[in-house]
């Protein structure tokens, strides 16, 4: 079902980045490398074009993870998620104003990421068949 689909992975954190990586590639996903920075993340997304792209609000660089998923919804419809510590609240009030699918809070609990990530696949079959029956 998830076979071939992609998905774009931009944290500071290593460790983190890791664990959702090797979580969606056991779901069938297939995830590049993870970056680090916006930079990377803006020049990637529009070169790969990802299913979905999952970003810390923060990342190395002159482009945090909120500025640049900013700058791709000029160009590009790519759901996105959020991870956030929920320790910045201007950081979150911003991040809140972008609609993602979800803010992921770090650290990550794999089965929170699970349930969130079910949510959203069915909200998005949802939202498919909605668009599918307007459009007959």
């Amino acid at each position: 079902m998830n076979e071939g689909k992609r998905i774009l992975i931009a944290e500071v954190d290593q460790g983190v980045g890791n664990e959702v990586k090797e979580y969606f590639e056991s779901q069938g996903y297939l995830v590049n490398s993870i970056l680090t920075t916006g930079e990377e993340l803006l020049i990637q997304a529009k070169v790969l074009q990802p299913d979905l792209i999952i970003t810390d609000t923060r990342l190395n660089g002159y482009i945090d993870g909120i500025e640049a998923i900013s700058r791709l919804e000029q160009n590009l419809t790519i759901p996105y998620i959020f991870i956030t510590s929920f320790d910045d609240d201007i950081r979150l009030i911003k991040s809140y104003f972008l609609r993602p699918l979800c803010l992921i809070q770090n650290p990550i609990n794999l089965r929170n990421l699970d349930v969130s990530f079910s949510r959203i696949s069915l909200h998005s079959e949802l939202l498919l068949k909605h668009i599918s029956i307007e459009n007959n």
